[in-house]
Formats: structure tokens, C-alpha cells, sequence
């Protein structure tokens, strides 16, 4: 299996004001990827509010984004859930639609307590999948799992065939380093935290996942591009940039604000469900124009 290198937006979905799934919209979100240099998406995962969504919905997302899988676009469908039999279902039609690969979080009700735990629940589901390269999705400030993710992989990389790599979402740093340096050449660390774009690439990292490339993922692969070529003093102030525009964002909640500024990139993914909260007009309105004289969106 390929290394994946470069940015994957964690895709929204796009939802009708009475809370249906709007699968004619993906194709759009897949034209924008392309055009902004994404290196494929990452659906059906936190940002997509898959924990609201019902087992044929997240199907319906992942048939239509499979359509748009191609060699200038890696579709990783995360098929986590509560209930590993769900997951196993959902593993199945992933690799039935024809994505390029599936992407596990470990459940959050009934916690996982060591790596073999981590590895009962991922094995089967990773099997279910066939040759669809497996991938970790480690976000322990969710989860509360409290299985250190480079002792779990440690344990995945030896006994799942298709093991591929992590989505490492965790705070630790220190963690991070571990991963990295546990993973083999062949395998792929996607760093999780966009607001910490820096820090992953010193670490080593060479891909992301992240809610906010879903609008600005030009300005982060300038942060990519400073970086690279040694001017750290400009990837930072990017990287600052970037976190200014999501502390913005927190107090009408990121995704909320995410789906309010999409319009911006020419279209809509329309409103929330419940824990989330739609923004009102007046509030969008407002949004948008703090958004917009930061200066960090390609308009």
C-alpha cells in the first residue's frame, strides 16, 4: 500500500434545513478538493457528525464520495462506531463502494482499556474490509480511551495485514513523536490537529486530516510550502494566522461555522443537527465578515 502525502479536508456533510442528507452536493465538495490541491477526503469522521447520522446515511455518503475516488483523490470512509457489529457492516460496504480506504476510531461508551482490546475490536472490522488499507483513528480527548495510540499501533502494525497507519488526533506530543517513529516508510501518520499544522510537519509528519482545509486549505499549504523550505518565521506567522480564524470560530462552534462559511468557496452544505445548533442568519452574517478581514480565505 501507498504512502499518502499532503492535506485531506475531514469532509462536511451536507445537510437540507429538515436534516436530510444532500449526497447531489459531494460531487461539489469534490470539484473544490480538487482544485484547491487536496490530496483526497476524509468522510463520514467527527467533522462529519457521524455520530448523529444512522448506518444508511453514512452509506449514502460513502457511495457517492466512492465516485469520486481517483488518483488525484484518496477517499478514506471512517467507519467507526459504538457497536462493533455496525462497524463490520459498514467495513463491508466501504470496500463494496470501492473507497480507498477505512479509517476506525475506537467506541467511547465502553472504554478500551490495552492494546489487545484495541486489536480485538479493530481486527474483525479490518477484515471485514478485505484489502482496504486499515487506519487507526486515535482522538483520546473524545474517546477517553486511555491506551497510549504507538502502544496500540505497535500491536495493529503486527497483526492486521492491512494495517496502513494512524490519524493521530491526540495532544501529546511526545506521543506523536512515538508514532512517527514507530511507523515504517510504508506506512502513513495523518496529524489531526490543523490548528497545530507546525508542530506535525517538525514531528515528521507528511499528511493531515483537518475540518478547516475544508475552506482554507490554500493558506495551510502555505504553511506547508514555508516550512519546507526553511522559513519558519512565515510558517509560523501562517500557523498563527490559522489558529486567530479558529478561535473566531469557537464561540459559534467550529462546525457550525465551518458549514455557515461554506457558501464562501461557491457552495452550500447547509445547516446542522442536534447537539449542534444551525447558526442564525444574523449570526452567519456576522461570522462571515470577522472570517473575511482576517484575510486567511482564498476569495
Amino acid at each position: 500500500m501507498s504512502k499518502i502525502q499532503g492535506l485531506l479536508p475531514a469532509a462536511l456533510t451536507p445537510m437540507a434545513p429538515n436534516g436530510d442528507i444532500m449526497t447531489d452536493v459531494i460531487a461539489a465538495q469534490a470539484a473544490y478538493y480538487r482544485r484547491v490541491g487536496a490530496a483526497g477526503a476524509f468522510i463520514n469522521g467527527t467533522t462529519a457528525e457521524w455520530a448523529s447520522l444512522t448506518l444508511a446515511e453514512r452509506k449514502s455518503i460513502t457511495t457517492a464520495w466512492a465516485q469520486e475516488n481517483g488518483d488525484d483523490l484518496t477517499i478514506i470512509d471512517h467507519i467507526g462506531h459504538h457497536c462493533q457489529r455496525e462497524a463490520l457492516e459498514l467495513a463491508a460496504h466501504a470496500a463494496e463502494a470501492g473507497v480507498d480506504g477505512i479509517a476506525v476510531i475506537a467506541p467511547s461508551y465502553y472504554q478500551l482499556t490495552s492494546p489487545q482490546d484495541v486489536l480485538d475490536w479493530c481486527k474483525p472490522v479490518a477484515d471485514a474490509a478485505g484489502d482496504l488499507p486499515f487506519y487507526y483513528y486515535d482522538l483520546p480527548q473524545f474517546t477517553n480511551i486511555t491506551v497510549p495510540a504507538f502502544d496500540a499501533i505497535e500491536l495493529l502494525s503486527r497483526e492486521i495485514p492491512t494495517f496502513a497507519g494512524i490519524k493521530y488526533s491526540g495532544t501529546d506530543p511526545a506521543g506523536l513523536q512515538k508514532c512517527v517513529q514507530l511507523i515504517d516508510e510504508q506506512y502513513t501518520v495523518f496529524f489531526g490537529s490543523d490548528e497545530n499544522l507546525t508542530m506535525g510537519l517538525a514531528m515528521g509528519c507528511e499528511a493531515g486530516v483537518g475540518s478547516t482545509y475544508n475552506l482554507a486549505l490554500p493558506h495551510y499549504l502555505k504553511v506547508i510550502e514555508a516550512f519546507k523550505s526553511g522559513d519558519l518565521a512565515q510558517a509560523r506567522r501562517l500557523q498563527k494566522l490559522a489558529l486567530d480564524w479558529i478561535e473566531v470560530m469557537v464561540p459559534y462552534g467550529v462546525v457550525p461555522s465551518l458549514k455557515a462559511l461554506q457558501p464562501l468557496m461557491g457552495y452550500d452544505v447547509g445547516g446542522c443537527r442536534l447537539p449542534f445548533r444551525t447558526l442564525s442568519d444574523t449570526d452567519a452574517a456576522k461570522l462571515r465578515d470577522e472570517v473575511i478581514a482576517l484575510g486567511i480565505l482564498d476569495l
